[in-house]
């Protein structure tokens, strides 16, 4: 006997040359089941591929390498003994246009961020969202029409990551784009990163700790999330900046900042990652996995590459029924994501992609919650 149909079939997310379909087992005979078929084709084109997927709690399949702004059907079928099927189910969707060039900031104050970017081509509008580092995820989003964008009512001195992503026929998305943006001190009066390159960080403390009169420093720093020794100055600094030369590119440092005030030492620290020249995205994240789970709580850990120049992780969640979820930017010396005040008895689907200090981002590692 063949198995039933399956159940709630849908295209979860779409990317610029992909599909990611998620389904539930059939209702009827299933235990009959013994995998699913899964086929695609551009529609109303004759060539189609197939692949089988085995079975799993919660079924789904990624399709890779596929058209942007093109329609796809999408058949899935539950297969029995013998490749024995019936009642296959289909599903039409187009896939998201080409991922935006050119994402840039333009002007940075102390309230608000300009970016800029380039349109692909088949693109009806844009996805802009935003959100501060700090912030437990909660991204702000809207959609525009034109190739900039001004976000406004923004905290000073916060960090904030935007994203932009262009959405073509029935708001199809594209893959995402990502800058990040230093919202300004409406005063200066503390450590903050002047420059940096690939392997040099230039720090700079005008008028720190609101003593100005008193500005000899020592500088001291480090590789976070590595075993390293502090390097310092050698000498005390006059002036106001420092630039740390001969670091290692793609790696997070610690500068940490001593000031003598005349009242003893006074400390600032600050985090940044040396940049690199990146021909393409960084590599996936790897072996995501569980940690823990609780009532309204989850942990979850991967593994990253070595080689893969990633400044950030950039987790994203899911709650199905219902419109809490949200993204939230990890430095990449973090390989472990907490994230709590879910729904209690609720899938969460959550994604994980390495980010790269240019933007560009990795496909989408996933893993399927139940809290």
């Amino acid at each position: 006997l063949a198995p039933g149909e399956v159940t709630e079939p849908e295209v979860t997310q779409t990317g610029s040359h992909s599909l990611h379909l998620e389904w539930k087992r059939p209702l009827e005979l299933f235990g009959c089941l013994v995998m699913y078929s899964v086929c695609w084709k551009e529609t109303n084109k004759t060539d189609s591929a197939c692949a089988e997927q085995k079975l799993k709690q919660y079924p789904k399949r990624t399709l890779y390498g596929l058209k942007s702004c093109t329609e796809y059907t999408v058949t899935l079928a539950a297969l029995g003994v013998g490749r024995l099927h019936d009642n296959d189910t289909t599903l039409t969707q187009f896939t998201g246009p080409e991922p935006v060039t050119a994402l840039k900031v333009d002007n940075v104050d102390t309230r608000s961020v300009t970016v800029s970017w380039e349109s692909p081509s088949c693109t009806q509008q844009f996805s802009v969202c935003w959100g501060a580092w700090q912030d437990k995820g909660g991204h702000s989003c809207t959609s525009v029409t034109n190739t900039s964008y001004t976000v406004s009512g923004l905290e000073p001195g916060n960090n904030y990551t935007i994203m932009v992503t262009a959405l073509g026929v029935n708001e199809a998305q594209s893959d995402v784009r990502v800058v990040t943006a230093s919202v300004a001190q409406e005063k200066v009066n503390k450590l903050t990163v002047k420059n940096y390159t690939r392997n040099s960080i230039t720090v700079f403390w005008g008028a720190p700790f609101n003593q100005k009169s008193s500005r000899n420093a020592s500088v001291c720093w480090n590789v976070i999330g590595e075993y390293s020794d502090e390097t310092c100055s050698n000498s005390t600094i006059s002036d106001e900046e420092y630039t740390i030369d001969d670091l290692e590119p793609c790696h997070w440092y610690k500068v940490t900042v001593a000031l003598e005030n005349g009242q003893g030492k006074k400390f600032e620290s600050v985090e940044q990652f040396t940049a690199a020249s990146n021909t393409g995205p960084p590599e996936e994240v790897k072996e995501l996995s569980t940690r823990r789970i609780y009532y309204d709580s989850f942990r979850i850990e991967w593994d990253k590459s070595n080689d893969s120049c990633a400044s950030h992780f950039l987790v994203c969640w899911d709650q199905s029924g219902n419109h809490e979820n949200g993204c939230e930017l990890e430095p990449s010396y973090k390989t472990s994501f907490y994230k709590d005040d879910l729904n209690v008895c609720t899938n969460v689907t959550v994604s994980v992609s390495a980010v790269s200090v240019d933007g560009l981002s990795s496909g989408n590692e996933s893993i399927t919650i139940t809290t």
